[in-house]
């Protein structure tokens, strides 16, 4: 069953896929949750480029074939999301990079760039960025703007050829001298909710000036999207 609710007339929170009551921290029941993660098991995906950067998903997506996960992407980014998105960043840490969380972090060298909103306000990359910052005491630096925000044709209504036309600018007054100074040599992170053809991090890397030392973080890879842009 399907039902893809939250029961709060009840004044409780349901499994996001099929409204049993009393899910676990991820959102979703036993079942659910079981289903979830056992596609969790990804391996490093690298984006074929000249200048290749690492992408690391914790789900590979299948829309077709995964309707549990397919239905959990689309509840974090509504607003009963907002509470779940550490706990996957959690996951991602735990999971995908293989290190246990402890209590007392260490701060690592490390600047994570959430993809920028098309609303300019938090959203889903953003909330999964902050999470992984706090779990990883990395820096976070909300410092990229679209361009174009009020184009009305969404990313999923795009052809191939839209998702790379994509532009990114610095915010105002943050130049890529500041950013420079403040990465120095650290690792640059950019964190997105969904990889699909790799356009939006592909533009969030010529704006930043083309770090060396940059990868790519994503909840989820769309498997039948990704593809080999070019620079």
């Amino acid at each position: 069953m399907n039902t893809g609710m939250n029961i709060y007339w009840l004044g409780f929170r349901g499994c996001l896929y099929c409204g049993s009551l009393f899910p676990k921290e991820d959102g979703l029941c036993p079942c659910c949750s079981a289903e979830l993660w056992r596609w969790s098991e990804v391996d490093k995906v690298t984006c074929l480029n000249r200048h290749a950067f690492s992408v690391y998903s914790l789900f590979n997506w299948y829309p077709n074939k995964q309707e549990v996960l397919s239905r959990v992407l689309i509840a974090l980014k509504g607003e009963q999301g907002r509470d779940l998105w550490r706990i996957y960043a959690q996951e991602f840490w735990r999971r995908h990079l293989g290190y246990e969380l402890q209590s007392d972090k260490r701060i690592l060298p490390w600047v994570i760039i959430p993809s920028p909103s098309r609303s300019k306000v938090e959203d889903h990359a953003s909330l999964f960025a902050r999470g992984l910052a706090e779990e990883t005491g990395a820096t976070l630096l909300p410092c990229l703007a679209r361009k174009n925000c009020g184009e009305r044709l969404q990313q999923k209504s795009k052809n191939r050829g839209q998702r790379f036309r994509i532009e990114i600018d610095l915010i105002e007054n943050f130049s890529r001298t500041s950013f420079r100074s403040l990465r120095s040599s650290k690792k640059v992170i950019f964190v997105d909710d969904v990889y699909t053809t790799g356009g939006t991090a592909l533009a969030a890397w010529k704006t930043l000036g083309k770090p060396k030392n940059f990868t790519v973080w994503t909840l989820a890879q769309r498997a039948s999207l990704a593809g080999r842009p070019s620079i």
